[in-house]
């Protein structure tokens, strides 16, 4: 069994290969675990519940320009007391009241998941990608299940979040997405606030250099998108601010070379179709500017 099992010390064996550590799955839940050279798994769960039902806490951190790669291929692992989790996707907070925290920090360090990244999926996690760390996925969720809490934080230039698919902040939990200082972040889809059940999402992009870039489109639905300090979110489709019956989205720009770009249309409260009205603000002020290539419709 290659499984790497931390509970604050090194449990179970590894293989090495040059400066290759190569195991089945990490699984942290308690204390601190530093990648400092290249490391492959097929599977990573910073905090979970422990087997005496104790809920845990774990932080992982990747520096040095080291490599984590968690490349495994979306199968059923098994569950930690009644979550499962698979092979390929990232855990931060995996079980109720558990609390999971990865910092990717340096220039060259990266996590780079198969699949699916989750930053709070029942319980509480915070990712911190900074000083030119970077991490990739296929789908990102960040406050997943009821009573969880995720956030992100994206600072420093060279510091990126790239999702293949998606990011969505705050599914039924609370979300919370920080770009400043210069980090980016790219996906094909940001949803901000997915359910009229959740706590909702919250998304801010601040300062020179910040960036967020959907290459579809950027939907508010229950929460809210800040972009201030010269920030810049720029859509590849449309824009949405409160598109779905009951949503109440808002989305604020202010200060000079701030901006929302939407290189189609801009639709603050109601879909494209008109068939759904929802409740949407937008507020620009302070030199803030957006644009919609072919129209805005309110």
């Amino acid at each position: 069994n290659n499984r790497l099992i931390y509970t604050g010390a090194f449990l179970a064996a590894t293989l090495t290969f040059g400066q290759v550590v190569q195991a089945d799955s990490l699984v942290l839940s308690r204390g601190n675990q530093t990648i400092s050279r290249d490391t492959v798994v097929d599977s990573v769960v910073v905090g979970h519940t422990l087997d005496d039902s104790i809920a845990g806490s774990g932080h992982l951190i990747v520096n040095n320009g080291a490599q984590l790669v968690n490349n495994g291929t979306g199968h059923y692992l098994g569950m930690i007391d009644g979550v499962n989790f698979n092979a390929g996707n990232g855990y931060l907070g995996l079980n109720t009241d558990s609390m999971g925290v990865a910092t990717i920090t340096g220039t060259s360090s990266l996590w780079q998941n198969e699949k699916d990244l989750y930053v709070g999926r029942y319980g509480t996690g915070s990712l911190n990608i900074e000083k030119g760390g970077k991490v990739t996925n296929a789908e990102g969720v960040i406050g997943d299940r009821a009573g969880s809490i995720g956030t992100v934080t994206v600072t420093d230039a060279g510091s990126l979040w790239q999702a293949s698919r998606g990011i969505i902040v705050g599914v039924v939990g609370q979300g919370t997405l920080d770009i400043r200082n210069g980090g980016r972040v790219s996906n094909e889809a940001t949803v901000i606030g997915i359910s009229l059940d959740g706590h909702n999402g919250n998304v801010t992009v601040t300062g020179v250099g910040s960036f967020l870039e959907s290459t579809v489109s950027t939907q508010i639905e229950y929460g809210s998108l800040n972009i201030e300090n010269g920030g810049k979110v720029i859509n590849g489709h449309d824009g949405f601010i409160g598109a779905n019956v009951s949503s109440i989205g808002t989305a604020t720009v202010t200060g000079t070379g701030s901006r929302w770009d939407n290189l189609n249309k801009l639709y603050v409260g109601g879909w494209k179709d008109g068939s759904v009205l929802g409740n949407g603000s937008l507020i620009i002020n302070d030199g803030g500017a957006v644009s919609a290539t072919n129209g805005v419709t309110i």
